[in-house]
């Protein structure tokens, strides 16, 4: 379907097509799936979204040797360091009721899945070092660190995405 298609559509039939389509491609499912959350299991989403802005802001921070800012990274891994306090308490027993993406793994093995978030700490703080020393080649290094820690919690603990 072409845009001028789409543009001849009265203004609510094209609204609701463009959410028709959104609700259907996986970012739109991840985006319903947040509005469906409620309680504990909203808040530990909306926790994660937080993270993973921050991750993505790190990445490209790290990653150019233009934009790199020493102080805007050691911001965000201080920032980062700060959300994972509230990880752990973002999953209480039993928490798993639709549409978390949470698997049972976490409270069956829960000795790993704290392990993990005490390394999110650590990595973090470790990049926080690594940026206000300026440099840029162990803040990178330190990123992908605290990457590690992420990619583990999410191949162990989190339902795979389509």
């Amino acid at each position: 379907m072409s845009a001028r298609t789409i543009l001849s559509f009265p203004r609510g039939r094209a609204l609701l097509l463009v959410t028709a389509l959104a609700a259907t491609c996986p970012a739109g499912q991840a985006v319903y799936a947040h509005e469906e959350a409620t309680g504990v299991v909203k808040e530990r989403m909306d926790t994660m979204k937080q993270l993973g802005k921050r991750m993505k802001t790190l990445k490209s921070l790290v990653r150019s040797s233009s934009a790199y800012d020493a102080t805007r990274v050691a911001s965000l891994a201080g920032e980062i360091r700060g959300i994972s306090d509230q990880v752990e308490s973002g999953f209480p027993a039993g928490s798993i009721e639709h549409p978390s993406e949470a698997l049972p793994a976490i409270w069956e093995n829960w000795e790993r899945f704290v392990e993990l978030i005490d390394a999110m700490k650590t990595e973090s703080e470790k990049l926080g070092e690594a940026a206000r020393d300026s440099d840029q080649r162990a803040a990178l290094k330190q990123f992908a660190a605290l990457g590690k820690t992420c990619r583990g919690c999410h191949t162990d603990f989190r339902q795979k995405k389509d």
